[in-house]
């Protein structure tokens, strides 16, 4: 109470009501000298609900005076980090007048915030329960720990979803039109489910990050977007060193169901979500997860390097190094690469066709394959997980004809044009072969 009692210059708190309704306050507040509101006279009100202080009050600008303020808007609602993301215990009404106080008198210029117009006619009356963006959320650290938990769990959340539609009668199939080896790609309602999980549940728990999917949001008012911020409890068992890294260097790639084609066949094996975390355009965390994989600890695969492994990969099959080449290549262009191995490795060659990238890359990883080999285009949420679990666990990727580095940044192109190859081992052996292709 010692607002009441000692209000900071400026503020001061309605105490007849405040005696009569612990339960909302009114916070009477002038412009400071100096500032754009200079003598202008305000209304705050404040509504406590019966978990504060441990949950933050609602607080709005009423009456007949809205500031004119960018982070305010033009039916009160104000846009401040401490009254929802950093919001503490500790904390006051005091320090949220004191906060405000500032920001109204640091503006520059007054204006309505850019969606003014669109945020008024959309919101909820109480401001809490808006997802804030704020301007400076670009600036922040992120958790990779956090993120890390929270890739693991979009992607769960995301094969549910894909079983979910699976399981029903009918679904909706689309197309996209075909793919360059003249494939039909279709997109149906699991894609999109997906994405809608997937995308939001990740764009909401860490607002300022990069997030790029295959898919659209298309009816994602019909798919409950979970909270994953604090998904940490799922690496309990494993010790790992948190590191924060700028929100502007996150980059996450997700594809929300790969193997499209194979989930319309029934060819369910070949399914995965996935989902990336590029730093600076090379992806350190990857997770893979196979929504309809019964067999126990097979179906959920992650690496974060130089950090923790999931433990169903933390012990890998050693290869030898006279073993025949096994190339694993895509189902749609398999009779392709038979043409183009021949030349590069004559015969003594298998070679393995198969569905989804995410597959492919696993195969990989487990020995079943020496090498992943695509000589046509592909996108990049298709590889980024995969390449981040094999290049964290010793492997390599590339790309195939011209042996870069690939990078996964928010500007590079989606779409790699100059083929794959993915190794364990032998990388620039293979990379010699097709050389003169």
């Amino acid at each position: 109470m010692s607002l009441i009692r000692e209000p900071p210059p400026g503020v001061r708190v309605d105490g007849d009501l405040a005696g009569q309704n612990l339960t909302q306050w009114i916070v009477h507040m002038e412009g400071a000298k100096g500032t754009l509101y200079e003598g202008e006279r305000f209304q705050l009100q404040f509504k406590f609900s019966s978990k504060y202080p441990f949950d933050s009050p609602e607080v709005t600008f009423i009456g007949g005076n809205i500031p004119v303020h960018p982070h305010v808007y033009s039916n009160g609602h104000i846009c401040l980090s401490i009254l929802t993301d950093d919001w503490s215990p500790a904390l006051s009404v005091q320090s949220v007048c004191l906060s405000i106080v500032s920001m109204l008198s640091s503006c520059k210029e007054k204006k309505r915030p850019p969606d003014n117009s669109f945020y008024v006619s959309t919101c909820s009356k109480n401001p809490k329960k808006t997802k804030w963006w704020y301007h400076d959320v670009r600036d922040r650290n992120v958790s990779l720990k956090l993120l890390l938990a929270a890739a693991i769990k979009a992607a769960e959340l995301g094969g549910s979803e894909v079983i979910a539609v699976h399981d029903q009668v009918k679904f909706e199939i689309e197309s996209k039109g075909k793919t360059k080896e003249g494939v039909n790609d279709p997109v149906t309602e699991a894609d999109y489910r997906s994405h809608c999980a997937m995308y939001h549940s990740l764009v909401e728990a860490f607002p300022g990050i990069t997030v790029i999917s295959e898919e659209t949001s298309k009816d994602c008012d019909k798919v409950t977007v979970s909270d994953i911020k604090n998904s940490v409890n799922s690496l309990i068992d494993y010790q790992i060193t948190d590191e924060t890294v700028n929100a502007n260097d996150i980059t996450v790639w997700i594809d929300p169901l790969d193997a499209t084609k194979e989930f319309t066949e029934n060819l369910l094996q070949y399914v995965t979500t996935m989902v990336c975390v590029a730093v600076k355009g090379k992806p350190i965390i990857g997770v893979i997860y196979k929504p309809f994989e019964t067999k126990q600890n097979s179906s959920l695969f992650w690496t974060w390097t130089s950090h923790a492994v999931s433990r169903n990969l933390q012990v890998l099959p050693k290869l030898e190094d006279d073993r025949t080449p096994v190339l694993i290549v895509s189902q749609s262009h398999a009779g392709q690469v038979h043409n183009v191995t021949k030349i590069a490795f004559g015969k003594g060659i298998d070679i393995v066709s198969a569905a989804g990238a995410g597959f492919k890359f696993l195969e990989v990883v487990s020995g079943n394959a020496t090498a992943y080999v695509h000589i046509t285009a592909i996108k990049k949420w298709d590889i980024c997980a995969g390449t981040a679990i094999l290049t964290a666990l010793g492997g390599t990727v590339t790309q195939l004809f011209d042996q870069q580095i690939i990078s996964f940044g928010p500007s590079d192109s989606r779409v790699l044009t100059l083929g794959l190859l993915a190794t364990m081992s032998n990388h620039a052996w293979y990379l010699d072969k097709f050389s003169n292709i």
